[in-house]
């Protein structure tokens, strides 16, 4: 293809173009069994008797004649944790096979490509499952896993770095491809990617397979694509009570009641006359009361319609794609677009972006813009560097511009201008306080100042430079973000004046302040044989310092990871997402919307950079025996800089597997945590056990349990008095049954009841904390309706029940302000909220 060619068909893939049904890319759900396997690696069946080893069920395979029912379990055992086979020799690996059983499997098995294209859609459908965990990777990079799937990249010709965006593949796993392919030549086959890497462990091999080929197609046009719709009506579900929209209606309620006399007997001056001895004018006052009717009536009398979200990616011979990503929600008056077109692969261009893309560099200090209210998992120590398509839900921290990453020699240049409003809340001066992206987006904080952000990234690969071992780089990012108004956060234009509580946790008074925000980053990694090093030190100009770097062990069942980090209180990046434990405004007084002159203001919380806090992390993974695996443990000690306390907290997680359908983990989880408050800070111990079940009861059907305790003690106070003790009880099951290829059901329910304590869900919107007593329960159909048409529906509940008890006394009493003789009784609050999700994917 030519070069004016292709700058053409860039140009027009800028504007809307018709989707056009074409035959689906038959690609395998193991993108291994589409290679060419050499001729005597593999039996081919002519009469067609044989059996295929990879599409064979449990009972087929133990059905061979002359295979001791042991050993065909044990090949039934290893496909399920090892994948599909590669070949009919891969047979040996299996635990008892001799040769002898090997030449009476010969004239029965055989190994087969796969051409079915429902194993993607279906992988692609679990690949979103993996966002309703505690581990989620984030809607971004499942996208790009998605292309992966479809078009996956040649590993004779990936960079490390292109490795490194794929799910638990390690510096090590990716430094050993890249080192055989450097000295021992190009990756001919499966077997000796699988076998023959020194220093690529087993489970890199199982993470990266499905996304990458050792033998790429011939240069071919195609034109392909995917169209999704997703349709949800929901009570506001997701992703918990307090931010359920009727509890945001009640709290504005409060507080516009809290301007009238009388309104609550507690009051002693209404919030009027607090503001007004704290300098407010009568204008600014009447403003305010007016922003909160505004935000009360959207709520109140908004319909609860659809939310809609549109999504479509097209790819034009690898070198041409487009992304489209429209979202509607309920309750906003208008909902937001992102897009982009991007060209790939013309030398010496790696990728043009024109739109909307993701910038991730390094370790995550200095630039990260991944962020969305499902996405805001800041213990996250993996990430793929480099420049990516954004068609996201994240709007306040989208870059909306240009974006060129480009290769000369070992160097990989990045530049990247993005120029796009932003939400915020604006000071009484029209100065910028801070970003703020609420839920819904209410008019008055919306697009509100204009950021301009340009900057650039020099990665250099050094591997074999100097005899510097390979997956050796150094790297440099810089940046400006220029803003059309000047910053000037202002606790006083948040808290509440004149309580016993006031903004003054240094994360927020010592946010930075003016019209140009630079920051500045160096970054380094090296692999030495099974050890990797990497890091990154960062700086805001006129500002702290932050800095992170981790060393990772890597042995075939065992790894162990040491992480350091430090993050000082006056680095304020909003673009950081380097691994913490929290995010800036957890645990500050923006948690309680009561002490905020706008209830709205509580989502500030979700503001995703950081915490200030210096700790040390250290994981492990252990595969003791077959039977035994410590799946994960970790301690974490970590220092609220702000403060100068000291916190801890240990989770390990061990496995049994007694026989291959059978598994159970037990997880203990240990934590002590100190809260900042004005007199003196006060401690919380956690404990939490969980007992989880899992069972493969047949090839169609897989089974869970899950059942949790968890308990706090806190510090005792006047609030608390001898009541120091909170706990809470979960217990889930899930079922999945597969009734065909095509079609498959899931459903599960949950059940806890608490004292005070949350417990918690992982859902692919996000984590929903449980409170009260309840149940919770969903189910899910996915059907392949046709060739190009995989539909996907799920129904979710939840009832849940909040006990007040002994709110009055001989000496106290509340009443009803409607009846003002008759006092409140014990009672219970119950809500019954339901989310009903209905997804349609085409792919051509």
């Amino acid at each position: 293809m030519k070069l004016n060619y292709k700058m053409i068909i860039f140009i027009l893939l800028a504007v809307p173009v018709l989707i056009c049904s074409a035959p689906a890319q038959q690609v395998d759900f193991y993108q291994e069994t589409q290679v060419n396997i050499l001729p005597d690696d593999t039996l081919a069946a002519a009469s067609g008797a044989q059996l295929d080893l990879n599409r064979a069920t449990r009972e087929e395979i133990l059905g061979l004649q002359g295979i001791p029912p042991k050993l065909a379990e044990d090949i039934h055992t290893y496909r399920f944790e090892r994948g599909a086979f590669t070949s009919f020799y891969q047979l040996m690996e299996v635990p008892g096979m001799t040769p002898a059983e090997l030449k009476k499997l010969r004239q029965q098995v055989a190994v087969f490509p796969s051409s079915d294209t429902s194993k993607v859609t279906r992988y692609i459908a679990e690949l979103q499952d993996r966002l309703a965990s505690e581990e989620s990777p984030g809607y971004g990079a499942v996208n790009e896993w998605e292309e992966l799937l479809l078009h996956p990249m040649d590993i004779n010709r990936a960079s490390i770095d292109q490795l490194l965006t794929l799910q638990n593949v390690s510096p090590i796993d990716a430094a050993a491809v890249a080192r055989h392919i450097k000295y021992s030549g190009r990756i001919k086959d499966w077997r000796t990617l699988q076998r023959n890497i020194d220093g690529l462990s087993h489970y890199g091999f199982t993470n990266m397979r499905n996304y990458v080929t050792v033998s790429p197609p011939e240069e071919n046009f195609y034109f392909d694509g995917n169209y999704r719709v997703r349709l949800t009506s929901d009570d506001r579900l997701d992703p918990g009570d307090e931010d359920d929209f009727r509890y945001q209606a009640a709290s504005l309620n409060s507080a516009l009641l809290a301007f009238v006399p009388g309104s609550a007997i507690y009051d002693t001056v209404t919030t009027d006359k607090i503001l007004s001895q704290h300098g407010w004018t009568e204008p600014e006052i009447a403003q305010l009361k007016s922003r909160l009717q505004s935000e009360y009536d959207q709520l109140r009398y908004a319909r609860n319609d659809l939310a809609v979200q549109h999504r479509l990616r097209m790819d034009l011979g690898g070198d041409f794609k487009l992304g489209y990503y429209h979202q509607k929600e309920p309750y906003e008056t208008e909902g937001f677009t992102k897009a982009y077109v991007a060209l790939y692969d013309m030398a010496p261009i790696d990728k043009l972006f024109l739109g909307n893309y993701r910038l991730t560099f390094g370790q995550g200090l200095a630039m990260d813009n991944r962020w969305s209210a499902d996405e805001s998992m800041v213990r996250r120590f993996s990430r793929g560097a480099g420049v990516f398509g954004d068609i996201t839900s994240n709007e306040e921290f989208a870059l909306r511009g240009a974006a060129l990453q480009s290769s000369l020699w070992n160097i990989t240049p990045s530049v990247f201008f993005s120029s796009d409003q932003k939400d915020g809340i604006l000071n009484r001066d029209g100065t910028v306080n801070t970003y703020f992206s609420p839920s819904p987006r209410y008019p008055w904080y919306r697009d509100v100042f204009n950021e301009k952000t340009y900057g650039m990234n020099l990665n250099w690969d050094l591997s074999g430079a100097m005899s510097l071992p390979v997956g050796t780089s150094l790297g440099f990012t810089a940046f400006e973000c220029k803003y059309d108004k000047p910053f000037r956060p202002d606790p006083y234009e948040l808290d509440l004046p004149g309580d016993v509580n006031d903004l003054s946790d240094p994360n927020f008074t010592q946010l930075w302040s003016g019209n140009v925000r630079g920051v500045k980053s160096g970054n380094f990694r090296t692999v030495v044989d099974n050890l990797s090093v990497e890091g990154e030190l960062a700086h805001l100009n006129g500002g702290g310092w932050a800095y992170l770097w981790k060393t990772h062990l890597q042995y075939e069942t065992l790894y162990l990871l040491l992480l350091r980090r430090h993050y000082d209180v006056d680095y304020d990046n909003p673009y950081s997402r380097g691994f913490s434990e929290q995010t800036k405004f957890d645990d500050t007084i923006l948690e309680k919307e009561y002490r905020l002159i706008d209830p709205v203001y509580k989502q500030l919380v979700n503001y995703p950079a950081p915490k200030a806090e210096d700790g040390t992390y250290i994981e492990t993974r252990w595969q003791i025996s077959r039977q035994f695996t410590i799946t994960r443990a970790y301690i974490d000690f970590w220092r609220n800089l702000a403060y100068g306390l000291d916190n801890v907290r240990f989770q390990g997680e061990l496995e049994y597997r007694p026989v291959f359908p059978l598994r159970f983990r037990l997880k203990q989880k240990y934590q002590t945590k100190y809260l900042p408050k004005s007199a003196e800070a006060t401690r919380s111990n956690t404990r939490e056990t969980t007992l989880r079940t899992f069972c493969t009861l047949t090839d169609r059907d897989y089974f869970n349990v899950e059942l949790r305790y968890g308990e706090v003690r806190l510090t005792p106070s006047t609030l608390y008095g001898s009541n120091t003790l909170m706990s809470g009880v979960y217990v889930a099951s899930n079922w999945q049954h597969n009734f065909s290829p095509n079609w498959d059901l899931k459903a599960g329910i949950a059940s806890w009841r608490t004292d005070a304590m949350s417990q918690w869900i992982f859902e692919d919107a996000g984590i929903d904390f449980l409170d009260g007593d309840g149940t919770k329960y969903f189910i899910s159909v996915s059907d392949r309706l046709s060739d190009n048409l995989q539909a996907r529906l799920r129904l979710r509940g939840k009832d849940s029940r909040y006990n007040f008890n002994n709110i009055y006394g001989p000496d106290y009493a509340y009443y009803y302000t409607e009846s003002p003789a008759e006092a409140v009784q014990d009672f219970t609050d119950r809500r019954d909220l339901w989310k009903v999700d209905l997804q349609l994917d085409f792919r051509w």
